[in-house]
């Protein structure tokens, strides 16, 4: 491990502890060497990370400029980036980048959110936000995908051409699902001052309900 991996890991270790005793957040879970989660984090230094967003390329140490779909503009300072590979065979680049927080506009709407099943979640004035219909589309192609790869030889080469194209399908969920919940929770955030919402724990084939305030 060199310095700058073994740098990063306490970073994250510090940060776990930290989110730990302040936030009340789990307790911290150390990685297995055998996780198959691929990525490493390296930090800037001299200009060793760049973006470039009118030719979408970026610079990465030890590494050329390299093509890339960049999501959104950023400003600020660029303190590190954090490339990790997925199941698919993809590849991510995430930049953390230090720059000034802007506050929120104040408004006089309060709301209340109550989680469903067959809807995504409900306003206490009435407003509905359903299920995106392309992550069903998704899910219906998963569940054949699964019964094809049931159906063929394992560490067969028709096997493993069936397991990337699952592992493509629940990417492309999970990217659906980040990119509608963000849209959603900037809505939300960005037209009430108050947000109270329910949180549903099942224990013991019981529901248990309780209540969390939100405040911007």
């Amino acid at each position: 491990m060199d310095k700058f991996a073994l740098t990063n890991a306490i970073y994250n270790m510090d940060s776990a502890y930290q989110k730990f005793f302040k936030e009340h957040a789990g307790y911290p879970k150390f990685k297995s060497r055998h996780d198959n989660h691929k990525a490493y984090t390296t930090n800037f230094t001299n200009g060793n990370i760049t973006v470039d967003f009118k030719s979408g390329k970026v610079k990465l140490p030890k590494l050329k400029e390299v093509k890339a779909r960049l999501h959104r503009r950023f400003s600020g300072r660029i303190k590190s980036a954090t490339v990790s590979q997925v199941p698919s065979g993809k590849y991510y680049v995430s930049i953390l980048v230090e720059t000034e927080h802007k506050e929120l506009n104040h408004t006089e709407q309060n709301t209340g959110l109550d989680f469903g099943i067959k809807d995504l979640c409900i306003t206490s004035d009435g407003k509905k936000y359903e299920n995106p219909k392309t992550i069903k589309k998704y899910e219906r192609k998963l569940v054949r995908l699964q019964r094809q790869l049931a159906n063929k030889e394992k560490r067969s080469q028709n096997y493993y051409k069936i397991k990337k194209r699952i592992a493509l399908c629940h990417e492309k969920i999970g990217n659906a699902r980040k990119d509608y919940l963000h849209k959603i929770s900037h809505e939300i955030i960005s037209e009430n001052q108050v947000i109270v919402s329910e949180n549903l724990q099942i224990k013991k084939n019981g529901k248990k309900s309780s209540f969390g305030e939100v405040n911007k």
